[in-house]
């Protein structure tokens, strides 16, 4: 009896991990579509957004002094 139990605890555990697994691969593919659609990239920004990150990261030129 106490073997069926520890049979099934583990049968159980096992089922759990493989359904977790197949959820979180459904909700990854779910959410790329819309994101494709809106133009975003891989990261979650949007070009604009990028480019304007781009910009903000060239060092700044100093005047040339007297």
């Amino acid at each position: 009896m106490k073997r069926a139990l520890h049979l099934f605890l583990l049968l159980g555990a096992l089922i759990g991990l493989f359904g977790q697994s197949v959820a979180y691969a459904s909700v990854q593919s779910a959410m790329s579509a819309p994101m494709a659609m809106s133009g975003m990239t891989d990261s979650g920004m949007s070009e604009d957004c990028m480019k304007m990150m781009a910009q903000q990261q060239q060092p700044r030129r100093n005047p040339a002094r007297a």
